[in-house]
């Protein structure tokens, strides 16, 4: 799953030209299964992403 911040693309461009991205710098086999679109990403106090948020959100939606 991949949070975006600010897509200015469809889902399906998005999608592609992200796996394309992940394939090229990081690793093929890392696959992505779901785009969720976010206005912003929660923070912490310091700054910090709260990714239990972000996960808590994302299973409350599906």
């Amino acid at each position: 799953m991949l949070f975006v911040v600010g897509a200015t693309v469809s889902g399906d461009e998005l999608l592609a030209g992200l796996q394309q991205a992940i394939r090229r710098h990081l690793n093929p086999l890392f696959k992505i299964r779901d785009i969720v679109e976010v206005e912003t990403l929660p923070r912490t106090a310091s700054q910090k992403v709260m990714r239990r948020s972000l996960r808590a959100d994302y299973i409350d939606s599906h």
